[in-house]
């Protein structure tokens, strides 16, 4: 593991040139295992709405995300979100595009996967709320469209329960790597519905009622 996240240290270096990380991607943890988290370079977040060009990316599809945004920079060692919740600013909607960098990312281990930021192909930030504390994880309802069309919905269907609950983790390890969160960062915590397939030409729409939503469209 060790290797992997400096694998995806010096990728960082390459891609960001310069910039420090504003995003970063954690990932629920199996069960006996620990969460796993990836930056994001800065050139990999758009705004919602967005048309991002297909290209030459092995595109994998999409997840449909909460994301926190952080008002200012998180304590350390926290045990819970209730000790760092102060310093969070908001719950918003995240699409995050899935691709790959590996030629055989079928047979690839989990490690190779975590080398390359988790599959991160590029984070679209949605509308969110402030009112985050009021959210019912739980219950909390998301939908996924393309074309108009619905194509996964769940119920409190984040592997985690309550997303926000790794969020301790996520900035101790942050601040482990070098890369403490600030102010306006973001860090999101998982899919809630699987990942869709999208292709060029697609339209999805992320919806989590009483929270907010994202759109991406793919360039043909």
């Amino acid at each position: 593991m060790e290797e992997a996240y400096a694998i995806q240290d010096r990728v960082l270096a390459e891609l960001a040139r310069g910039e420090r990380a504003t995003a970063w991607k954690v990932s629920p943890p199996r069960a006996g295992a620990v969460p796993l988290a990836s930056p994001v370079p800065p050139s990999g977040v758009h705004r919602s709405p967005v048309c991002l060009a297909a290209g030459a990316r092995t595109i994998l599809g999409i997840e449909a995300e909460v994301a926190f945004r952080f008002r200012e920079a998180p304590p350390l060692g926290a045990n819970n979100v209730a000790e760092m919740a102060h310093s969070i600013g908001e719950a918003l909607v995240l699409i995050e595009l899935c691709e790959t960098r590996l030629a055989d990312w079928d047979e690839a281990s989990t490690l190779w996967k975590l080398a390359d930021f988790q599959s991160h192909g590029a984070f679209v930030l949605g509308t969110g709320t402030a009112n985050w504390r009021a959210i019912d994880f739980g219950g909390q309802e998301a939908i996924v469209t393309v074309n108009g069309a619905v194509v996964a919905r769940g119920v409190g269907s984040h592997p985690s329960g309550d997303p926000s609950a790794l969020l301790p983790w996520a900035a101790d390890h942050c601040a482990r790597r070098g890369m403490p969160l600030a102010a306006g960062d973001v860090v999101t915590l998982g899919s809630w519905t699987g990942m869709t397939a999208l292709a060029a030409g697609d339209e999805a729409l992320a919806v989590f009622p009483g929270i907010g939503e994202a759109r991406l469209a793919l360039a043909r």
